[in-house]
């Protein structure tokens, strides 16, 4: 009983660990929204990108968070939940015409997802050529089967508003032959969403799809936070370029697309936690994730403390049940790495390294796969941990 007792406190301490890496962004749209909690104060703020956009194999790409911002939002009286991140997926460099591997259908060149006050998500997506093929952009752009209605012209651009029932969605979807901007608004909750109903911000939400069209590509928004949280990396530099190829030295393909999560204001869960960002990085590939022999991925979530104090005490409570050989959950990671202890803690079926870096408690966990062993998940993770680690987390 005691086993069975200590396991339930490991699972609930956890619960953390578990949260931050998200479903990615196809699925994770129609999963149940968080509880609502209105924003108040925010440390969390979007600043424009610098210089110029990105550059998929010479083309310059959309920024899906530029499409809609959330200064935009506010001005249409519609606010962020709290408990719920700002997801941003978005390319980290330029990509050479001879890396610019098409991707799948399913795959945006860039993604933006605002959970709103009312609980239901607002997601936006790009896909254009030759991030994605022109056979599958085609496609797109009719919509399958599923989308009814009949489209409009309006500014050299093709526009429509659907409901889709079956996924309790909102869309709309703008494009041009070269581009697709697809918004999804999430309807689970009855709303409102300010004072509108859902196709009354649908169409508030049209103008703001044009005018990023006609404005034309820019560089990535930025996400970043005054304060304690300001001071540490984005997650994505945390989880740069070397540090994936430390875990994959052999594998093809620019380590180049990100999509990062920040949190628009600090958690309840105590004084001492200052917030919690999180980042997955992952390799260009024909195909995307689609390709299963090349595609490669890694997650860290970065738990910010108000000091160092208060790090170790929680990587003691995470790292300090490997004294007891009888939970099996909780292995010692020798030589450690960072500042304080090191150790593989199973979640599901799968294993994540934890360290603590001063302030910082680092999470890291690789691509998903079938029941891998313990030994495994130690010998991928650990390099990138140790380039997270001589790279540092502070500005």
């Amino acid at each position: 009983m005691l086993i069975v007792g200590l396991s339930i406190a490991l699972a609930a301490l956890l619960v953390v660990a578990a949260g931050v890496f998200g479903i990615k962004h196809f699925t994770s749209r129609h999963q149940p929204p968080a509880q609502a909690q209105q924003v108040e104060e925010s440390a969390l703020r979007q600043v424009p990108g610098d210089g110029q956009p990105l550059k998929f194999g010479g083309t310059a790409l959309y920024d899906a968070c530029s499409v809609i911002t959330i200064d935009q939002l506010t001005g249409l009286g519609v606010s962020l939940n709290a408990k719920a991140g700002v997801t941003h997926e978005h390319l980290d460099g330029d990509i050479p015409p001879d890396a610019a591997l098409a991707q799948s259908a399913a795959d945006s060149a860039s993604y933006c997802t605002y959970t709103l006050s009312n609980g239901n998500s607002l997601s936006v997506s790009v896909r254009q050529t030759p991030f994605n093929t022109a056979a599958d952009l085609a496609f797109l752009q009719t919509g399958g089967t599923r989308r009814p209605g009949t489209p409009r012209s309006e500014d050299s651009l093709s526009l429509i508003q659907w409901n889709d029932a079956e996924s309790t969605t909102q869309h709309i979807d703008v494009w041009k032959p070269d581009l697709l901007i697809n918004v999804y608004i999430d309807t689970y909750n009855p709303g409102p969403y300010g004072a509108m109903d859902v196709q009354t911000f649908a169409t508030a939400l049209e103008p703001l799809v044009k005018s990023a069209i006609s404005k034309g590509p820019t560089a990535p928004m930025r996400h970043v936070y005054s304060g304690l949280l300001g001071k540490v990396k984005s997650p994505c530099e945390a989880m740069s370029r070397t540090a994936f190829r430390q875990s994959f030295p052999a594998h093809s393909g620019e380590a180049a697309m990100t999509e990062g999560t920040f949190y628009p204001a600090a958690s309840s869960r105590g004084p001492e936690w200052e917030g919690q960002i999180s980042c997955e990085r992952h390799n260009i590939v024909p195909n995307g994730d689609l390709n299963k022999a090349e595609y490669r991925e890694l997650h860290v979530s970065l738990s910010v403390r108000e000091n160092e104090q208060a790090a170790t005490e929680h990587n003691t409570l995470l790292c300090g049940l490997t004294s007891r050989p009888d939970i099996a959950d909780v292995v010692a990671v020798t030589p450690s790495v960072g500042t304080g202890r090191t150790c593989m803690l199973r979640i599901g079926s799968d294993w994540t390294l934890q360290f603590q870096l001063g302030h910082v408690g680092v999470s890291i966990r690789g691509p998903l796969a079938e029941n891998p062993t313990q030994d495994e998940r130690r010998e991928l993770l650990v390099p990138a941990a140790q380039a997270i680690a001589e790279a540092g987390l502070i500005r």
